[in-house]
């Protein structure tokens, strides 16, 4: 049984599989181009979508604060106008904290108003809003005992921002007035019943919310306060993670934003820092945005780029196959013919026309071929001419003709036309 070879394929066959391998890593290469292509596009407009929430987020904290600080200063006459009684309670009491009547000049300062005594520790030891008794902002907001101590030292009124209040989450109006001997710091606070534009404490729930439900990278979103807590439903909240809390401390000691990548799981946490400070206050609005991006949506869009790219290369390269292999069978057809021409004058048929191909290389060969039967019978042409003359040379000789093979032996032998028989 004869055993299968490639080399047994019509020539056909070899170029259409060349020219198949061929297409095969075109559309592979161009499948991969692409596919970088899509990626960069992808990872360009999640980075432009990221910059455009965390500048919407800056601009709309900045826009707020700016408002808020207007109706601040919109109170501060009132503020000034309530501490001459405080300050005569101080001095009634022979300035002893303790022995203040608080809740007497409260109703006479009228509703809503509430009123601390702040010690050189930076401790709340006496006011009328119990919740605060005891509170020391040493370890609540570092940062605002040292402006404490500063003022301690200065005379008059430093009226500070409408912030949150540690407990309720309520809207205060604070103001600090120190006393004459400086030992203590007299503290107003005004709630805020009514703001005319979005407060601190529903704009981070609320606008967060917003820009998690535009941006489809934003997984997670957290709001954090210079105080290193977090604001949850409009309250500040401890965090009990000391690593996050040390974190949040190097941002806001920095004052700078952060990025943290996480490549095995395709998250960037960005710590952004939104400065809201301002010296001439205590309280520092800023806040720290915790936003938590995935790389989700862009891998499913390049798994789904890819599928399509891969059926759009298959087709494509099937497409071409079928038209390549019908293309090469109507090139190779006259090629063919003229194999079967060539078969034919092997048998024997010299006069058998060979079919004309077409393409430079295939003319050159039909025309060699040509040339080399015209050739051939002229050759035979000759050949049959040496013979009959051999021939008649041979049938008109006189004498006798052997021929002997090298050893001797007598292959032929023509007797002579006038041939004498020996006896």
């Amino acid at each position: 049984m004869r055993r299968f070879s490639f080399r047994d394929w019509p020539f056909s066959y070899y170029l259409i599989l060349a020219i198949f391998a061929i297409l095969a890593i075109a559309v592979v290469c161009l499948i991969g181009i692409s596919f970088h292509a899509t990626e960069q596009t992808l990872r360009d407009s999640a980075r432009a979508v990221q910059l455009q929430t965390e500048e919407s987020l800056v601009t709309v904290f900045r826009t707020k604060e700016e408002g808020v600080r207007i109706f601040d200063d919109s109170l501060n006459s009132r503020m000034e106008g309530s501490f001459p009684l405080f300050l005569a309670e101080y001095e009634r009491s022979g300035r002893n904290p303790y022995a203040m009547d608080l809740e007497s000049v409260q109703r006479a300062l009228g509703e809503g108003m509430d009123l601390y005594v702040i010690d050189g520790d930076a401790t709340i030891i006496a006011t009328t809003y119990d919740d605060d008794l005891g509170l020391r902002f040493r370890d609540y907001a570092p940062y605002f005992a040292d402006y404490l101590d500063r003022i301690r030292v200065s005379d008059g009124m430093h009226p500070d921002r409408a912030v949150s209040a540690k407990t309720t989450g309520e809207m205060k109006k604070y103001a600090y007035y120190p006393t004459a001997d400086h030992r203590y710091i007299l503290e107003l606070g005004l709630t805020v019943k009514s703001v005319p534009i979005a407060s601190f404490g529903y704009l981070d729930h609320d606008l967060i919310g917003q820009v998690e439900h535009a941006n489809p990278y934003l997984v997670d979103a957290r709001v954090f306060e210079t105080t290193l807590r977090e604001r949850i439903n409009d309250t500040s909240v401890d965090i009990s993670d000391p690593a996050l809390k040390a974190l949040l401390g190097g941002v806001l000691s920095n004052r700078t934003s952060l990025t943290l990548r996480d490549e095995a799981r395709g998250i960037t946490t960005r710590y952004l820092f939104v400065e809201l400070g301002n010296d001439n206050y205590g309280s520092d609005l800023s806040r720290i945005i915790e936003l938590t991006y995935t790389d989700q949506p862009i891998k499913e869009a390049l798994a789904s780029s890819i599928r399509y790219h891969l059926f759009l290369g298959l087709v494509a390269l099937l497409a071409c196959t079928l038209l390549t292999s019908v293309s090469i069978r109507n090139l190779i057809r006259p090629t063919r013919k003229m194999i079967e021409d060539v078969n034919t004058i092997a048998s024997g048929d010299l006069d058998h026309p060979i079919t004309s191909p077409f393409g430079k290389e295939m003319i050159g060969l039909e025309e060699s071929i040509s040339a080399m039967v015209s050739r051939l019978k002229n050759t035979i042409t000759e050949l049959r001419t040496s013979e009959e003359k051999y021939r008649a040379l041979v049938e008109s000789a006189n004498s006798v003709i052997i021929r002997s093979a090298p050893d001797g032996t007598i292959r032929f032998i023509r007797p002579g036309r006038h041939h004498c028989p020996c006896h």
